[in-house]
């Protein structure tokens, strides 16, 4: 679940200007790993969330995958240890995902792959910035701009019961791109900002 802040806002500190756009949003990405000159990345194939805003805005600005979808995402009874999660997420009376699982008591200090851990370039988002409609067909082609996230972490924790159940609509085949049992789940409450990678 996102709650953004204005980049200009480093890390929350308030200001006059902050918050320009105060959006709050649920969101998943689906990736996968890539290779571009040699190079490991991972690249968002499909990201579903559930505001329209956000959704025009990453569209719009670098060509993000986004797709509007219906989210319900909920704790109980609250998020932290012990905590029931559920996350179903429907596009056009589709299904697309369903998580259902547990927040276990016990902490988790080591990287998360493709989220936390930096040490391997392979985590590194790479974008494919493409628009419709050109504003300079001359320069404004497209092109890849690898990014790397910076995180703050304030929890992260194990999950388990993971119940998982995919999609097979042609628009969202996510059962014929991933089979299988989840090999591993988790929380985290961050904050999380975005560099190019360099």
């Amino acid at each position: 679940r996102w709650e953004p802040a204005d980049p200009s806002n480093a890390w929350g500190t308030k200001s006059a200007f902050a918050d320009a756009l105060p959006l709050e949003y649920n969101e998943v990405w689906i990736t996968m790993p890539v290779s571009l000159g040699g190079q490991k990345f991972m690249y968002p194939l499909l990201m579903m969330l559930d505001d329209d805003i956000a959704m025009l805005m990453g569209q719009d600005s670098i060509g993000c995958p986004k797709k509007l979808a219906n989210f319900t995402y909920t704790f109980d009874p609250k998020p932290g240890p012990n905590s029931q999660v559920f996350l179903d997420i429907s596009r056009h009376g589709r299904q697309v995902l369903q998580v259902k699982g547990r927040i276990t008591e016990e902490r988790k200090q080591t990287s998360v792959f493709g989220i936390t851990d930096h040490q391997n370039s392979g985590t590194d988002t790479l974008w494919l910035i493409s628009h419709q409609f050109p504003w300079a067909p001359e320069v404004d082609r497209p092109r890849f701009l690898p990014t790397m996230s910076a995180e703050r972490v304030y929890d992260q924790r194990e999950m388990t019961d993971i119940e998982l159940t995919l999609g097979t609509s042609p628009p969202e085949p996510l059962a014929d791109w991933f089979g299988g049992p989840p090999l591993a789940a988790g929380y985290l409450k961050m904050d999380q900002d975005w560099t190019a990678s360099l």
